[in-house]
């Protein structure tokens, strides 16, 4: 323990001296060139050493930084993704309103769009039964449909209404075997009927005679006759004539100008057939 005093009082002395010598020295040379350019560089010594124990704090605070940016920019990158997201959502849904109002304008442009007295219609179902060629339609009798109605698209004739409900029909397409429809050529106005063959693109006319005067590419209309589709609505492009074996007959094979089964919207053009029962169920509403 006294050997450990001693030691410290020892060294204290030490330190007293040398700051006494210390003390003296810079007194007696307190005029010397050495000591002055030594004190002119103490600021620039003190600014380097503040700047040396800053730098350790400086890229502490730009590491920082950049990891705030690094997360903003994440959460903006985040934000960005979610907005294209609903940008593309609605940027589909605008594509399938653009594409709907392009078929409305189709068919509102074809040659039904002098007459007034139709409905759009959209199909909703496709019949099972293979054998027959019926579709439903979201429109009936609350709509103004009835049975005979006619519905055709921008392209020409689909078919024709066979069961109307009140919110929702059955069309029957021309290319049912059980559907025959009145037509002529539209180029030599030759008359006869076309059926539906079961095959959504392939119509025929039967028993024309062999003499008659229709070639591949002409052009098949309704004719009007039988008071159920009005006349001038194209149906048909010829695509082949065949004579019989006894030559006697001649059968015409046509392709549907309309798309039968790639439709979604249709027209219905209201036939007199449709408009008499109009007319009768108004007439029992008006005595009710």
């Amino acid at each position: 323990m006294t050997t450990l005093f001693t030691n410290y009082r020892w060294l204290g002395a030490k330190l007293t001296v040398a700051a006494l010598l210390s003390l003296t020295l810079l007194f007696v040379f307190r005029d010397s060139k050495a000591v002055s350019y030594v004190e002119s560089l103490g600021p620039d010594i003190t600014e380097v050493v503040d700047s040396v124990l800053g730098v350790p704090s400086a890229i502490g605070d730009r590491g920082l930084q950049l990891v705030e940016s690094k997360a903003e920019l994440r959460e903006r990158i985040a934000e960005l993704e979610s907005e294209n997201i609903v940008l593309k959502a609605r940027g589909q849904r605008l594509e399938a309103l653009l594409a709907e109002n392009r078929r409305y304008r189709a068919l509102l442009n074809s040659s039904i769009a002098s007459d007034p007295d139709l409905t759009v219609a959209r199909i909703t179902s496709v019949s099972p039964d293979i054998q027959r060629h019926l579709v439903t339609v979201d429109r009936g009798k609350t709509h103004g449909i009835y049975e005979g109605d006619i519905v055709i698209n921008a392209a020409g004739v689909m078919g024709q209404v066979v069961t109307a409900g009140r919110f929702a029909s059955q069309v029957l397409l021309i290319s049912d075997a059980s559907h025959g429809l009145p037509v002529l050529n539209n180029r030599t106005g030759l008359r006869g009927v076309i059926e539906g063959t079961g095959r959504l693109d392939r119509l025929v006319i039967r028993n024309l005679a062999s003499t008659a005067d229709i070639v591949e590419g002409d052009l098949l209309v309704t004719s009007g006759l039988g008071g159920r589709f009005f006349s001038g609505y194209p149906v048909a492009t010829v695509t082949e004539t065949r004579v019989s074996g006894d030559a006697a007959y001649l059968t015409v094979w046509a392709d549907p100008l309309a798309d039968l089964d790639l439709e979604s919207h249709v027209l219905i053009l209201h036939s007199e057939q449709g408009e008499s029962q109009a007319a009768q169920v108004d007439g029992i509403a008006d005595i009710q």
